[in-house]
């Protein structure tokens, strides 16, 4: 009778090998990444944020630190570079569309102040402001045509929007494969694939019995086979109008009452959703930017119904910096980047004579300054990357000022 042989060892010097030539392979993999446009920034973030996997991205800080200035110019960003749209979840219902603009203004005329305009987008951009004989006011209405703008009032209205975005696109996607298979007939003239109508296609009426019958038992059926040639242009699915970033500004507005009320059942509610975005956006290959606030506080527990502690360890890498995003520390695990936007005395002087007693305050060049003892202590923004789970970003950091809640300069 034959013995079964044991398996022989395996020296662990060929495993570790193999799992660097792994991770050395994943390494290399290209990543979609959306910048801010902003060159300091990008640096630091290895050139954006991410789409797919890894392209959960929270953005906290306190007023004035210059989030969504951030998350406009990253809107931006992709509009310049993309031609699938952007769906904006409002919040707070203090979303600005007239700040969008002049946001795609300011992009626009950078982009023609350099010689890289046509590479930067492709050259489609290009093609299209020569058109217009450089009118960039049309051009950047043309852009806003593909921001969404939906208003939610509670968290309730952010989960069905959001499950809408995955409708959505879902339908989008199921609409792309009808019309492919529809076109791709074998030359066939009025035959059409045969599909079930648990797929959202009605079927020909000669062929699966009367109207009535199918509007009984199909009545939420989106999409039909044309029998012509023409008709099939005009119900094609355009799949550049698919939406490829989702921005929630803010996220904390909604999710704070819940957590005043019950922290137990709102952090249950809060993993949920974040689940939910989590597969849309590595599934949909979606860029999903978080806006999120934060506050200062000299102690280690900071609490938002006066019992909860919120975060118990210091995250930023600047020991005086005591700024901790809000929405508890079981949020920060349900995203994949994290970044903290503060806000810090420039200069060691400035240091020295900042913590204290102050009020900080915007100066006509657009820079935050605290006045101090009659001393004019200045101020920088600075973004670091406090969590990251794809690329190993902890730790880098931009320091940046943001002009006239327009512009975004990067400072060395």
């Amino acid at each position: 009778m034959r013995m079964t042989e044991s398996a022989q060892p395996v020296l662990a010097s060929v495993i570790l090998d193999s799992s660097e030539h792994i991770a050395s392979a994943s390494n290399l993999r290209k990543r979609k990444r959306c910048g801010t446009g902003c060159t300091t920034i990008d640096d630091a973030l290895k050139g954006g944020f991410d789409s797919g996997t890894g392209g959960i991205t929270c953005i906290s800080g306190e007023k004035r630190t210059g989030k969504t200035a951030l998350a406009l110019h990253t809107l931006t960003t992709h509009l310049l570079t993309h031609v699938s749209s952007v769906a904006i979840i409002d919040t707070t219902g203090n979303f600005s569309v007239l700040r969008l603009h002049a946001v795609i203004i300011s992009r626009l005329r950078q982009c023609i102040s350099t010689i890289h305009l046509r590479q930067a987008t492709n050259g489609s951009l290009g093609t299209v402001i020569e058109d217009l004989g450089g009118n960039l006011d049309d051009v950047a209405k043309g852009m806003l045509e593909k921001v969404k703008i939906m208003r939610v009032f509670d968290f309730e209205g952010l989960r069905e929007a959001v499950e809408e975005l995955g409708d959505g696109l879902e339908r989008k996607e199921t609409g792309a494969k009808v019309e492919e298979d529809v076109i791709m007939r074998d030359g066939r003239e009025g035959e059409v694939p045969q599909r079930s109508r648990k797929e959202g296609v009605v079927l020909d009426s000669e062929d699966e019995g009367s109207e009535d019958e199918m509007l009984l038992h199909d009545k939420e059926a989106p999409y039909s086979i044309p029998h012509s040639k023409q008709q099939e242009v005009d119900i094609a699915v355009n799949k550049d109008e698919r939406v490829g970033m989702i921005i929630i500004d803010n996220i904390t507005q909604v999710i704070s009452p819940l957590i005043k009320k019950n922290y137990t059942q709102s952090q249950y509610h809060l993993t949920s959703l974040l689940q939910t975005l989590t597969k849309l956006t590595h599934t949909r290959d979606l860029s999903t930017i978080l806006l999120n606030t934060a506050h200062s506080s000299p102690s280690p527990f900071t609490n938002i119904s006066g019992t909860i502690p919120i975060y118990t360890e210091h995250l930023s890498i600047f020991s005086s910096n005591p700024t901790r995003p809000a929405l508890g520390l079981p949020f920060r695990h349900l995203v994949d980047l994290h970044v903290l936007l503060s806000l810090l005395p420039l200069g060691p002087a400035d240091a020295r004579a900042a913590y204290g007693e102050g009020e900080k305050e915007t100066g006509k060049d657009g820079g935050v300054y605290e006045i101090k003892d009659g001393r004019a202590v200045r101020w920088v923004n600075v973004a670091e990357v406090v969590q990251d789970r794809g690329d190993g970003r902890v730790g880098r950091w931009a320091a940046y000022e943001v002009r006239d809640g327009v512009g975004v300069r990067g400072m060395c």
